[in-house]
């Protein structure tokens, strides 16, 4: 291990609104032995001012100019710099928790008879508005037993964590060595798709820890993710992976079947948020890879139901219409379920899962003050604290705040809470029913909008 434990590569163009919070969050990181490559593609905003300002006050600073505008080529001429044992990617309107590069490190430094490819952690979805900022840490759906123990992918290859290249660092001379370069199309055109698949795909051991140590921006208009332009990039993504899996002769059984089914988790997320107009562009675009699944191929024969679902929707024009005729539902009962609570006086919370935690963090970033109480039926979840609330019973919280109104934060159970509701004696006009709440991305926006 050399000096430098960890290069953080920081691409950028055009963020001077962002870039200072950002520069500064690495500079501040625990672990001191790094050294900063910002890779900038010509900005004109001032970007490039700020990074020099920076470069000046710590040598840990490298500036590189990149004569093209290519978030991979960018992301290859910082990984060509570093010298450092690991490889950390900032993405420039983001910014990072203090500890966060010290926190993944230690797993190297905690298993040296291990040659660990890659280390993983979470990240929190943020937004901001009129100086508040709310948090949403991203819900992992994989099996907690993954976290914190070193995965033997040769094994446990369909055990994954993909996306989110930056919440994590990656062992230089295994990238090096196995020609694991950023796919070099032009802008920010989701290049960190088929980079994030290559690394699980090719990785021989890796560890994936319980922490979100980033902090994603959502609220950024100038995010590739909301451009409505990029209609086909993801197809050219995985036309990379696969040539390139070829070309390192990994291009097995099983890993084409890993590619196959994570083609149709990223293939239904670009699909659904394209406009209508680009969505049937799309759609036309990918009917012959869809021939994949054909009814008589092994694969098929093998997908979940949630899979067999998203591949319907991808070769049924019709089936996006019902789901964004949903995602119009959801938004719609989130904006009537803030008009209420904030003509509320006081206000119950009836069920302390994740729609709860949201509401929660929702009145926080509004800064509104409806919330009385927190309850549920389970006893595990009875007696923990929630943003400052003691979760109690159903039954003790209708005792105590029999005028107040009560919000059912559950959609699977709100029939049966309703009912148990009816007969504690609540009045109907009393109790709302929270079963649409948007997640994410989507949720952080809608407060966006909201308040302004």
């Amino acid at each position: 291990m050399n000096q430098t434990k960890i290069s953080v590569i920081m691409p950028s163009l055009n963020v001077s609104k962002y870039i200072k919070q950002c520069l500064q969050s690495v500079l501040n990181q625990t672990l001191e032995d790094i050294e900063i490559i910002c890779v900038d593609g010509g900005s004109t905003d001032g970007t490039l001012d700020i990074i020099q300002q920076y470069v000046k006050k710590d040598n840990r600073v490298k500036l590189i100019h990149s004569d093209i505008k290519s978030y991979g080529y960018q992301m290859n001429l910082g990984i060509k710099e570093a010298s450092g044992d690991y490889i950390g990617i900032v993405e420039t309107d983001d910014y990072i928790q203090s500890d966060m590069y010290e926190r993944l490190y230690d797993v190297v430094v905690g298993n040296p008879e291990e040659e660990i490819d890659f280390v993983k952690g979470s990240y929190n979805q943020i937004a901001e508005c009129k100086g508040k900022v709310i948090c949403l840490p991203f819900t992992r759906d994989f099996d907690k037993s993954m976290l914190n123990r070193v995965l033997d992918l040769s094994e446990e290859r369909n055990r994954y964590d993909l996306n989110h290249i930056w919440s994590g660092i990656y062992r230089r001379d295994f990238l090096i060595g196995n020609s694991l370069w950023f796919n070099e199309t032009m802008g920010a055109s989701f290049q960190d798709t088929s980079f994030s698949l290559l690394v699980n795909l090719v990785a021989e051991r890796c560890v994936y820890i319980g922490y979100e140590g980033y902090n994603y921006r959502t609220d950024n208009e100038g995010s590739s993710v909301k451009s409505d332009t990029k209609i086909d990039c993801v197809i050219r993504e995985y036309e990379y992976v696969v040539n390139k899996l070829k070309q390192l002769g990994l291009y097995d059984d099983v890993r084409k079947r890993l590619v196959l089914i994570n083609k149709l988790y990223t293939y239904k997320w670009n699909y659904i948020r394209l406009s209508e107009q680009s969505a049937a562009k799309f759609f036309d675009l990918i009917q012959d890879e869809m021939k994949e699944y054909d009814v008589d191929n092994v694969l098929r024969c093998s997908l979940t139901n949630e899979q067999r679902e998203i591949l319907i929707l991808l070769t049924n024009s019709e089936e996006v219409v019902e789901i964004r005729n949903n995602q119009e539902s959801a938004e719609k009962s989130f904006y009537d379920l803030l008009d209420r609570l904030t003509g509320f006086p006081r206000a119950v919370i009836v069920s302390a899962g994740e729609y709860c935690r949201r509401i929660v963090q929702v009145q926080e970033f509004l800064s509104l003050d409806f919330i009385e109480a927190i309850c549920d039926n389970s006893l595990d979840v009875q007696g923990t604290n929630i943003f400052g609330h003691i979760v109690d019973s159903i039954d003790n919280v209708v005792k105590k705040y029999p005028d107040d109104y009560f919000v059912i934060a559950n959609r699977k159970y709100s029939e049966q809470i309703y009912n148990q509701l009816m007969e504690l004696g609540v009045s109907k006009n009393k109790v709302i029913k929270c079963t649409a709440l948007p997640s994410g991305v989507v949720l952080l926006e809608l407060c966006v909008r909201y308040s302004t």
